[in-house]
């Protein structure tokens, strides 16, 4: 009885564990590393505390969704580790705020395979992965070991948004990505007004850089909620700013082509952008139903009508045998001399007359 009283609570916690990883259980968990310690008590951030850590990238954490940040410092066997953890609503709020601040352009840009996405500029260390945005300073390779350690123990998908799924990859410039919800980012990166685009329609943005003829060209793709949105706002930025070109609209999906005036260089960009909507179902659709199925069904359900007559005949003539075995003298539970109608069909018409 214990043991299985024992066995209902792990598994009552385990998924309860999943679920509820938050910055407190993620520190307690390097800490209990004895190489690890924490000196001093993890600290609050509010929104103004960031403006050190993000600049202007303040205003697109909060529209990306932040549940909550702090500051722990981690003593570690190299010194001591500044870490601002940073817990977003989903993996893809996390992977844009990330993806904001990266400066792949930077001269000491360094991408570190560690979390889902990482990489190094200088001492400072930022990584994204699920739900979390990280960001450890400190002497490189304890910053480093730290954020090996963070990688192991954070839980959860770390997927990217649907908008950033369908940049082509064939010439894309690795770590160039960047996943725009903030108005204000949009025009300061691209150089844009964000009113021509719908922004208050729930517009998602990719930014990449590709690799072709020509330098710096840029792959803008925005997915609207619906493609009627979609052509609504290609309509809006044609009459607002009178031209179009280099463009092309795949259902609910805009791609611009930036930085090139050549229309092979962009055309070669654009035909490789498709949209394909897909519809998951919880149930496999059966196959269609054939002439051979149809008739090797209606034949299977003939057997099992046959099959049920067959022993509901045989169960009853069986009971039959039964009670006459056992008792002679009745006839289905009575009495033998039971009156029954008879017609006499067989009994020839007399002349006698009733009176």
């Amino acid at each position: 009885m214990k043991i299985r009283l024992w066995l209902c609570a792990i598994l009552f916690w385990i998924p309860q564990a999943l679920v509820a990883q938050t910055r407190e259980t993620l520190v307690e968990l390097i800490i209990e590393k004895p190489e690890w310690s924490v000196p001093g008590k993890a600290v609050e951030l509010a929104e103004d505390d960031l403006d050190s850590l993000l600049g202007t990238n303040v205003q697109a954490l909060i529209n990306y969704g932040l549940t909550g940040a702090s500051r722990t410092t981690f003593q570690g066997p190299g010194g001591l580790v500044d870490a601002f953890l940073l817990e977003m609503t989903d993996s893809t709020a996390a992977h844009g705020i990330f993806s904001l601040e990266r400066d792949w352009r930077n001269a000491s840009f360094q991408s570190v395979p560690l979390g889902a996405e990482a990489y190094l500029i200088g001492k400072r260390l930022t990584l994204w992965q699920s739900n979390f945005f990280v960001k450890l300073v400190g002497p490189v390779t304890t910053v480093k070991a730290l954020a090996r350690l963070l990688s192991k123990n954070i839980i959860g998908r770390s997927l990217k948004a649907p908008v950033s799924r369908h940049l082509p990859p064939e010439g894309l410039i690795a770590e160039s990505e960047k996943y725009i919800l903030d108005p204000g980012a949009f025009e300061a990166l691209l150089n844009m007004e964000s009113d021509h685009f719908g922004f208050a329609d729930s517009v998602e943005v990719a930014v990449a850089q590709y690799d072709v003829a020509e330098p710096s060209v840029r792959l803008v793709m925005l997915l609207y909620p619906t493609q009627q949105l979609a052509a609504y706002h290609v309509t809006n930025w044609s009459q607002q700013t009178g031209s179009i070109s280099h463009h092309k609209r795949s259902g609910p999906l805009l791609a611009i082509v930036q930085g090139t005036s050549d229309p092979v260089v962009s055309g070669a960009i654009l035909a490789k952008l498709n949209y394909e909507s897909q519809v998951t179902w919880n149930e496999a659709l059966p196959d269609p139903l054939t002439l051979p199925h149809l008739i090797l069904t209606t034949f299977t359900w003939i057997g099992i009508a046959f099959l049920f007559t067959f022993v509901a005949g045989v169960g009853f003539g069986g009971w039959r045998i039964y009670v006459k075995t056992r008792n002679p003298n009745q006839v289905l539970g009575s009495e033998e001399d039971t009156n029954f109608i008879q017609l006499n069909i067989s009994q020839s018409v007399t002349s006698k007359q009733i009176d």
